[in-house]
């Protein structure tokens, strides 16, 4: 049986024990879970993860998604390795995806956006020092 773990408690701790995703909230007993029983973790409150949790999730390919209590997307923590690199190669072959050209000392980006109208971001070169 596989889940989606859901952390929503301030102050949880993730770590790892014989091989076990450990979670310890505070003023509550230390639980553990089989890893292979977690598909994906959902975190919604302030957690704090031990560098051997994090390692075991990336190494079990355990997605971990960051969020807050209102459901406004933080950030990602994903062991897909090559994914965006391949996307990108994807993106740069395609001649409509993305264009760089010179801007006054700085550079602009084009990008395409839904219903194929592309929008330009301009940047400018921080000055040497």
């Amino acid at each position: 049986m596989s889940a989606v773990l859901y952390i929503d408690r301030h102050g949880t701790k993730v770590g790892v024990a014989q091989g076990q995703l450990t979670l310890k909230a505070q003023d509550k007993e230390e639980q553990s879970l089989p890893r292979h029983q977690i598909d994906q973790i959902i975190v919604l409150a302030h957690a704090h993860f031990s560098h051997d949790a994090i390692a075991l999730l990336l190494r079990e390919d355990i997605p971990v998604i960051f969020s807050s209590l209102r459901g406004g997307f933080r950030g990602t923590l994903s062991s897909r390795p090559g994914h965006q690199i391949l996307r990108r190669k994807r993106q740069m072959k395609s001649p409509a995806t993305s264009a760089l050209r010179a801007v006054g000392g700085g550079f602009s980006v084009l990008r395409p956006e839904r219903g194929g109208v592309a929008t330009a971001t301009a940047y400018r070169s921080l000055p040497e020092r």
